[in-house]
């Protein structure tokens, strides 16, 4: 797939037969119903490199162009469309970077209309994080515009040359970068091709967005429905689709999510041999958890980040704004939103607050976290073969579409169709019936943590007696259980085991011997009778009864 200097893909229409994955198995883009069709756009301009000096002279000194009221010192990058100059201004005697399309068999009128959206959008911003258009003008005929001059170059070669930074200071520059983007959004401009070659830095490290060049500005879009624009490392789901009247905000926000999770791991969060499968990945996948890559990223980070990530985009940040206002929160030390205290949360702070029954409490939920884990993820891989199984039959459905459509072999195009229909509605139904199997067994553990979480209330001994025990506890957890579980017999047992090991371990002796002095019979805790019989083991809650006339 031909790419610019950049990385960035031009427009095409996903192929009809997609590529498969390292596991062998088919991935299928959304619409994909004819092979690759390219075609090179204005967009494929490098932009990126607009204040970077990172760039050599490329031409002889006497082709650099005159442009009135700077002097033209060198090319420091050229992309299919357009070039850019380091210059300097004469009046102020001060650098500025001088981007202007290319002229001569290389101009293109879609060019000239992409690059004035570009400087409409670059002059109506005004912030610290976000490159400066300083001035507007023509050239020979050609448009070009002056843009302050970056000398840090841009975040991706920091990143090659030094390696990932801190999580404080990732956390620190998606927030500036996302400061930069809310301005952006502000005035109704949505990059649509963020990435760390697209961020300049200044001498001192400071970050600012660049390359406007794919802008969406207001209501104007000059990229036909089904086209894919971007880089796709750092696409958004919708993005990747072609879904342009669903690119908005959110693929910003997601964007600047994809920077997050490079700068905690060093890699992007999808990334593949070819831009084709890395956009099958962003459609189809989900991206490793940065904590899985490397244990130190902090959880909070992580959860900005995958948040940030969400496929959904109502499900991600609603504006560049909130997400730098909860990465601030981290760097604060305080809660972040995207992290809701739940009931079982609040329960296992107050264990630790309270030492006491700390030892009681690991005991029981150890008894029960591993049915719990394994029920919520049953529960949520078949969610997602249920999903899976309702994109083959909307595949199938296409598939049916375009065989009755066919004059050739219409026939069998629809005996394909009509068998791949009925193959994904029998998967989508086994899907369904899988998925509210898991969810009963999800909702059973969950009953049983919202138990084990009520164990913890105190009010009512607080209220009525004044002080407790952990055995009261216990004796008040194990008189609910019988009724409370009476239809999960397996639960309940299990229930009365854990209770009975917590009290165990409570510091009572496990067991003592008997010495039996008289005719006395043994009742067991667990029931039963048996008759009291020297060092017998007698154990905590067993009884003693003495018998009379014998």
């Amino acid at each position: 797939m031909p790419t610019d200097d950049n990385n960035r893909t031009a427009d095409f229409t996903p192929p009809a037969d997609p590529p498969a994955d390292a596991n062998g198995e088919t991935l299928a883009p959304p619409d994909a119903s004819g092979p690759v069709t390219l075609s090179h756009t204005p967009a494929a301009e490098d932009a990126t490199a607009t204040a970077s000096p990172g760039g050599t002279a490329a031409v002889a000194p006497g082709s650099l162009p005159d442009i009135p009221g700077y002097v033209v010192e060198e090319e420091i990058a050229r992309g299919g469309m357009g070039v850019v100059y380091r210059a300097r201004h004469l009046r102020l005697n001060r650098p500025a970077a001088i981007k202007m399309i290319l002229g001569g068999k290389y101009h293109d009128p879609t060019a000239r209309i992409r690059f004035l959206i570009e400087a409409e959008a670059v002059a109506a911003l005004d912030h610290p994080h976000v490159v400066h258009v300083h001035e507007f003008g023509t050239h020979d005929g050609l448009p070009f515009f002056a843009l302050e001059f970056v000398g840090g170059g841009t975040l991706a070669e920091k990143l090659k040359r030094d390696g990932r930074p801190t999580a404080r200071a990732a956390a620190e520059m998606v927030a500036k970068l996302a400061d930069g983007i809310a301005a952006a959004h502000a005035k109704g401009i949505v990059h649509r091709d963020l990435k760390p070659a697209n961020v300049l830095l200044t001498e001192a490290g400071e970050p600012k967005v660049a390359d406007f060049g794919l802008a969406k500005v207001g209501q104007s879009d000059m990229t036909a429905t089904g086209a894919i624009m971007g880089t796709p490392s750092y696409m958004s789901p919708e993005q990747a689709a072609g879904k342009t009247k669903e690119v908005g905000t959110g693929t910003d926000v997601y964007a600047l999510g994809a920077i997050l999770y490079e700068l905690l791991t060093g890699r992007p969060p999808f990334l593949w041999e070819s831009s084709m499968e890395t956009i099958q990945q962003v459609l189809t996948r989900e991206p490793e958890r940065p904590r899985a890559i490397d244990a130190t990223v902090p959880r909070d980070l992580e959860t900005i980040c995958l948040k940030c990530l969400t496929k959904e985009p109502g499900k991600r940040y609603t504006t560049a704004a909130e997400l730098g206002a909860d990465l601030r929160a981290y760097l604060d030390g305080r809660p972040i939103a995207a992290r809701p205290v739940g009931r079982v949360e609040r329960a296992v702070k107050w264990v630790r607050r309270n030492p006491v029954v700390t030892g009681m409490a690991a005991a029981v939920a150890l008894a029960l976290t591993v049915g719990t884990t394994v029920s919520y993820l049953k529960y949520r891989d078949a969610e997602q073969q249920k999903g899976i199984a309702e994109d083959k039959r909307k595949d199938a459905d296409e598939q049916k579409g375009i065989a009755e459509a066919r004059r050739k072999d219409a026939d069998e195009q629809r005996r394909i169709a009509q068998s791949k229909e009925w193959e994904a509605k029998n998967e989508a139904a086994k899907a369904a019936k899988e998925a509210e199997k898991a969810k009963k067994e999800a909702d059973k553990a969950n009953k049983a943590r919202d138990f084990l979480a009520s164990i913890f209330d105190l009010s009512g001994l607080e209220k009525k007696e004044g002080t407790f025990s952990p055995f009261e506890l216990l004796d008040r957890a194990e008189q609910r259980v019988p009724k409370e579980f009476a239809e999960h017999p397996e639960l309940r047992a299990d229930l009365l085991a854990a209770l009975e090991e917590a009290r165990i371990g409570l510091g009572a002796p496990a067991a003592m011997l008997l010495e039996v002095r008289g005719a006395a019979e043994l009742l067991p805790r667990k029931g039963g009778v048996k008759p009291a019989a020297p060092n017998v083991l007698l154990f905590p809650g067993d009884r003693l009864r003495l018998l009379t006339g014998r």
